[in-house]
């Protein structure tokens, strides 16, 4: 894959190996840190964060739906979309990162509201929306002022607590009850964990 204008060593994604530069790599990802102008993105990498979140979003309202819920050792009965709904957390915490355009969170929280009515029960993709709304208003008010002590650290408080929000409000919603709603923060704990720290990996 060759990206025309980047530099690899510029865009600082050299990966050595070996004690050699790994120069695929570094041209693959300086491609990905380039950036997408049309929505103020700073590279790439927001790009992949939007398209998560568009994805996620609808597939963990369809997953949920059709599925129900999985019952996990030691959390119990967990949503089969939890590990989606994850993802978007941590999504929006790039995206934010990445991009200037003010406008692009509200915008993803509407249009992935839309998806998942089209592949969802009404019911959860309303639920979604609502807690998706209120959750991620959360987020950014946690993740802005703790984003000077780093991102792994702004990311993985705000999505956290984010996520037991957004356990809760959906849970309520859906189903009336917020029986459950610990497990489900838990689980969606653990797959903002893992996805904070692949996110980072990568971005290195």
């Amino acid at each position: 894959l060759v990206v025309p204008g980047a530099d690899p060593c510029d865009a600082g994604c050299c990966d050595r190996r070996g004690g050699r530069t790994d120069e695929r790599w570094c041209v693959v990802n300086a491609g990905l840190r380039a950036p997408f102008p049309w929505f103020g993105g700073k590279s790439r990498t927001a790009t992949l964060a939007v398209l998560a979140w568009l994805a996620a979003v609808p597939a963990a309202n369809y997953i949920t739906g059709a599925f129900g819920f999985a019952d996990l050792p030691w959390l119990g009965l967990v949503p089969y979309g939890t590990i989606f709904a994850g993802i978007v957390l941590v999504a929006r915490d790039v995206v934010q990162d990445e991009t200037d355009a003010w406008w692009l969170i509200p915008g993803l929280i509407a249009v992935g509201g839309l998806l998942s009515f089209g592949v969802a029960p009404p019911t959860i993709a309303a639920a979604s929306v609502l807690a998706f709304v209120v959750s991620e208003l959360a987020d950014w008010g946690i993740y802005t002022p703790l984003r000077r002590h780093g991102w792994v650290f702004a990311a993985l408080v705000s999505s956290i607590i984010g996520g037991a929000i957004d356990s809760a409000l959906f849970l309520r919603v859906a189903f009336d009850s917020v029986d459950g709603w610990l497990p489900l923060a838990i689980a969606k704990t653990i797959v903002v964990t893992g996805t904070v720290w692949a996110v980072d990996r990568w971005r290195k």
